[in-house]
């Protein structure tokens, strides 16, 4: 049994208790301001953060919340959940969640933020979060030792995930780094004596695909992959019964915004639209 488990069965061995939105927090829309009055850069005369429904939009000289605080878009990014701290200005595109009962913050924090609680929001051309819906939908609320135990978990995987990710990005600055040295032969260098220059024409075969409608991919349902000029789900445009291609290739597209993105396909067949 999990520590989690072991506090739940010592500290609500009936269950969970659920409850509204509403009765844990005290909840309201931030205050206007214009656009003028807000700062791109922060400095001596801009010193606070200024929060609308999608998280810091700049800074101003004056706060009107202190401490820490969940928020929730309301206005356009509807359902935005953000943590804050310190001293800070929420607009009226936001709504500040001061709490009613005890309630880790952090908790909270990872709770609201797998909920979608843009499922509430009123659909328009400008969608709208609306503070008296929001307080009738209904969370678990478990003791506060759970909660934090809860948080004790999550910050971790946090952290992991953060390392990983910095890590991943500085392997792939490595590999751009080597890959660009191995592969560039500049014209005038030593290396561009070294080796012979032809023509992409000269390598390999270069063809284009034949036309196919979604109709034909629709009336040929097969196992092979056809590909198009698309970038999304690797470039597979639908699979059909038949195949022109049976051999190790590059594709690229040709056309639209993602003209000149690469594909690499090893012992596949395949069909190219």
């Amino acid at each position: 049994m999990s520590r989690i488990d072991e506090l739940i069965a010592a500290l609500c061995p009936e269950g969970v208790e659920f409850k509204r939105l509403g009765e844990i927090f005290d909840m309201k829309a931030g205050k206007f301001i214009s656009s003028n009055e807000i700062s791109k850069n922060q400095d001596e005369h801009f010193l606070y953060p200024c929060y609308g429904g999608n998280g810091i939009r700049g800074f101003v000289r004056q706060n009107n919340q202190e401490g820490k605080y969940i928020l929730i878009g309301r206005v356009g990014a509807c359902g935005n959940v953000k943590r804050t701290h310190g001293k800070f200005f929420v607009t009226d595109n936001a709504v500040i969640c001061d709490s009613k009962v005890e309630v880790d913050i952090d908790w909270a924090f990872h709770l609201l933020s797998v909920m979608n609680l843009n499922q509430y929001a009123m659909k328009s051309a400008q969608p709208v979060l609306a503070v008296r819906t929001i307080e009738q939908v209904k969370v678990p609320l478990p003791p506060l030792e759970v909660q934090r135990q809860i948080v004790k978990v999550l910050d971790t995987f946090t952290t992991l995930e953060a390392e990983l990710e910095a890590e991943l990005e500085t392997r792939r600055r490595q590999y751009q780094y080597y890959r660009d040295a191995l592969l560039t032969f500049g014209e005038g260098t030593d290396a561009a004596t070294r080796v012979r220059w032809m023509t992409l024409g000269e390598i390999c075969q270069i063809n284009r695909g034949r036309v196919m409608s979604k109709d034909y991919l629709r009336d040929n349902v097969g196992s092979y992959p056809v590909y198009s000029s698309q970038t999304a789900n690797d470039g597979v445009f639908g699979f059909i019964d038949t195949f022109d291609y049976d051999f190790e290739s590059i594709t690229w597209t040709t056309d639209g915004a993602n003209a000149g993105s690469l594909f690499y396909h090893c012992d596949k067949k395949i069909q190219h639209h």
